[in-house]
């Protein structure tokens, strides 16, 4: 059996050899006080969600109509939240240009709601025009989570219209909504 002892005073000299760290030596040699140290990189990601949220049929009148969507939030580190459209409203993709009297489009309103690790809510509305922006480029309806996070939480998105303000034109209609996520720091 081989047994390997070092007394202390032969620590002290390896220590006194190595290149000066980040530690403090008692003045005798007797201890050692090392600084460790690591880092998690941040991560910031959604999942879980199928990509499409089907209105049904949009012909019904009178009352205000809701859709929800949930999915995951995955931040370690504080976030910013985004949505944003391609077209800024429901726009029919099928049908006669200019067909009298009927409508093509039609807004809608999203709200985002994020559960915090600490307790808390995020909440960000905006009605789809604000989706789009001035540019039609996705400028988009943005905040952030303060010095919260968010890991394996359950988000929700809903997605609302009031009872559209004329006849639609017949055919499908789509808009493109996008949601993202992105560490803060």
């Amino acid at each position: 059996m081989c047994v390997l002892r070092i007394s202390i005073r032969w620590l002290f000299v390896l220590f006194l050899a190595m290149p000066p760290f980040a530690g403090d030596v008692a003045a005798d040699g007797s201890r050692v006080s090392i600084e460790l140290q690591g880092q998690i990189a941040p991560k910031c990601g959604l999942s879980g969600a199928d990509g499409r949220l089907d209105f049904g049929s949009l012909g019904a009148a009178g009352a205000r109509q809701e859709r929800a969507l949930a999915f995951t939030v995955n931040c370690n580190t504080p976030f910013t939240y985004a949505m944003s459209s391609t077209n800024g409203e429901m726009r029919g993709q099928s049908g006669t240009a200019g067909a009298a009297g009927l409508l093509r489009s039609f807004p809608y309103q999203v709200q985002l709601t994020i559960p915090t690790d600490d307790g808390g809510t995020l909440r960000k509305s905006c009605d789809s025009a604000q989706l789009a922006g001035a540019s039609g480029q996705g400028a988009g309806c943005e905040a952030e989570s303060g010095e919260t996070t968010s890991m394996g939480k359950t988000a929700a998105l809903t997605v609302s219209w009031d009872p559209v303000g004329g006849p639609l034109l017949a055919g499908q209609y789509s808009d493109d909504l996008r949601i993202s996520v992105a560490a803060k720091y």
